[in-house]
């Protein structure tokens, strides 16, 4: 890829855009609360990134499976046929996430959600936040 096109999907995002959640918190001896707050991107900051960088030239594709007592998602993101001077950039990445089936309301859904933020920081979206 390009280093234009590296740049535009490792941009930072608007400050809006961050989504943030509390990773672990715990008590300290003196008494005091402490707590390590995660900041991460949803699903649709990150498709509008890569539209913004590819317009109608990516798709993906989530396949599902029920690992035991887990819900799994694997998503694929193919980039295809993005000009670039005189040649095309076809790329594909794949993430996969798997959540508890008993806790969430819909495991699914949130194994598709996890599988996809997953794949578009192997594009360098959201990585920084890592």
């Amino acid at each position: 890829m390009s280093h234009e096109i590296i740049n535009q999907l490792r941009a930072p995002f608007p400050a809006d855009r961050i989504e943030w959640r509390i990773g672990s918190s715990g008590d300290k001896q003196d008494g005091s609360v402490w707590a390590r707050c995660l900041a991460y991107i949803d699903n649709r900051a990150a498709m509008e990134r890569l539209d913004d960088v590819f317009g109608m030239n990516w798709s993906h594709a989530e396949a599902f499976h029920q690992v035991g007592g887990q819900a799994v998602c694997v998503v694929t993101i193919s980039i295809g046929n993005h000009p670039y001077g005189d040649s095309f950039l076809s790329r594909t990445v794949t993430g996969s996430c798997a959540v508890e089936a008993n806790g969430d309301i819909d495991p699914f859904k949130s194994a598709a959600s996890g599988a996809m933020k997953r794949a578009v920081v192997n594009l360098g979206i959201g990585r920084y936040l890592y």
